[in-house]
């Protein structure tokens, strides 16, 4: 199994730092090899073990976890807060597209609706003037499912301010 290991350019700098006449496959492998070696030997010592080496070999493989462990969180940190930043903007950029579109495109398609559902209405109506079952005739319209739009009236706004004020005011009403 391949696994995919990530470092923080400033952790690698360090280490490069460290070993500036290596390569970086060397550095690379030498890593991957010491962290597999690490965790072969991280065996707890037992508690009857009296070897002092041991205990302080298995406290310096704890503290090469550790920093390890530090690392990961380092490098989850930095993704996230890129992450933050990057779903920030895009929500920023949702948001004002959704204003577009209520504002210029969303309320003339749903007064067509409204013109589209009082036609089907009437047809209806001739229909049943005629003698035939509008319920018969496909593709059925199920007005359950459909969007509620006979009742509805575009916003009707002198300027941009008046319609943050009934927007600040919907909200408001929400709690």
């Amino acid at each position: 199994m391949i696994r995919r290991v990530t470092v923080l350019r400033v952790e690698w700098e360090g280490i490069r730092g460290a070993f500036p006449d290596a390569s970086e496959e060397h550095l690379v492998e030498a890593a991957m090899a010491r962290g597999a070696a690490l965790l072969r030997e991280s065996d707890m010592p037992s508690p009857g073990d009296p070897s002092a080496r041991r205990r302080v070999e298995f406290l310096r493989s704890q503290v090469v976890h550790r920093a390890a462990a530090v690392s990961a969180y380092r490098h989850g940190l930095v993704a996230v807060r890129d992450r933050l930043r990057v779903a920030r903007t895009e929500e920023g950029q949702t948001y004002e597209q959704g204003i577009l579109l209520d504002r210029d495109l969303v309320p003339p398609l749903k007064l067509r609706a409204k013109d589209l559902r009082a036609e089907i209405r009437r047809l209806e109506a001739v229909a049943r003037a005629d003698g035939l079952d509008p319920d018969t005739i496909e593709p059925v319209v199920d007005w359950a499912e459909a969007l509620a739009v006979d009742t509805f009236e575009p916003p009707r706004y002198e300027s941009d301010a008046d319609a943050k004020r009934a927007a600040v005011e919907f909200f408001r009403r929400l709690g």
